[in-house]
């Protein structure tokens, strides 16, 4: 009887891990081989890792976070670095920062420098709230068609850009 449960319990989980049902450990390996790989395409296209989930383009000018909770140590000491003091939502004092997620949460992209840019390819149309921890400069997100979606301005935010302009943002302008 006892050896029937073993088998039974040994056969269960062979089928499930087959179906891709796999342990927890299985499936966190597998996650965090789907973020090295979209790291790895970011690399390719130019980006420089610094984190488990951390990647950077032109020596820190534009930081984008893939995993704030994995990269939580890594981002408190470059932001320690950047401005012990002035980290607003985990955004460093002299940067604009857009997050995936409301009240701050999930990927986050940081800008250092005030001029047209656009998002990252595999951020596009994902932000929910923004931070502008900078004294000058006013940002305007767009999104693809050109229309602005809303004004920053020095030294706000918005933990949620609401239903109207969430997941459209494309790019922003920045005039000094």
């Amino acid at each position: 009887m006892r050896f029937k449960s073993i088998l039974s319990a040994v056969t269960g989980a062979l089928l499930l891990s087959a179906l891709g049902f796999g342990s927890p450990a299985q499936a966190a390996s597998r996650a965090s081989a789907a973020l090295q790989a979209e790291i790895d395409s970011l690399v390719k296209g130019g980006a420089e890792q610094i984190g488990p989930a951390l990647v950077q383009w032109r020596g820190g000018a534009v930081v984008y976070d893939l995993d704030q909770k994995l990269d939580a140590r890594a981002n408190a000491a470059r932001n320690a670095r950047l401005a012990p003091a002035a980290t607003v939502h985990n955004c460093p004092s002299g940067y604009f920062c857009f997050y995936d997620a409301q009240n701050y949460g999930g990927r986050r992209v940081q800008y250092r420098d005030c001029y047209e840019q656009a998002l990252p390819e595999n951020f596009t149309s994902n932000v929910t709230s923004w931070v502008h921890n900078k004294s000058s400069g006013i940002v305007q997100p767009y999104w693809i068609g050109g229309d602005i979606l809303w004004t920053e301005y020095p030294n706000s935010s918005s933990s949620n850009v609401g239903s109207a302009n969430n997941d459209l943002m494309y790019g922003f302008l920045c005039h000094t």
